[in-house]
């Protein structure tokens, strides 16, 4: 992935994954802005958009915004493949921001993003444009009270 001079890297490359119920997942415009769409449909939903990036050793932060619409509970959240403690949003109006800080320890590692739905009925937008990766200095990272082990699936 290739950062530019404002230390923002911005994936191009996304691959729709379902994982539990009958989700939809399809790229839509909305309120003028290219997104990434997961409706559940019927039941329990867990779906998300991924795209894979290599980074070296550091401090990242993951961020975007998005758009929810859900009708029984869930969550909507970003996070990397392996890391299950990002929090996310579970309604609102509007665009709202989401952002999941990590570690990459080892060097040369290939970090797969994750944008997800987790819900029993609903639908989000992930503004495609939003959806950036920064490296971070280790005092903006997480708290040293929460240290973060990558997990590998």
């Amino acid at each position: 992935i290739k950062f530019e001079p404002d230390g923002f890297a911005y994936p191009v490359s996304w691959r729709d994954e379902p994982d539990r119920g009958e989700a939809l997942l399809d790229r839509v415009k909305i309120e003028g802005r290219e997104t990434l769409h997961i409706m559940a449909q019927r039941a329990r939903t867990r779906a998300s958009w991924r795209s894979q990036v290599f980074l070296t050793p550091g401090w990242y932060r993951f961020e975007g915004s998005a758009r929810t619409a859900l009708t029984n509970g869930g969550a909507v959240r970003l996070r990397i493949s392996g890391d299950n403690s990002s929090q996310g949003i579970s309604g609102g109006r509007g665009w709202q921001p989401l952002a999941h800080e990590f570690l990459v320890p080892e060097p040369g590692m290939d970090i797969e993003l994750v944008c997800e739905l987790n819900a029993f009925g609903g639908e989000v937008w992930f503004a495609v444009d939003s959806l950036r990766v920064k490296r971070v200095n280790e005092r903006q990272g997480r708290p040293p009270n929460r240290p973060f082990q990558l997990l590998r699936e």
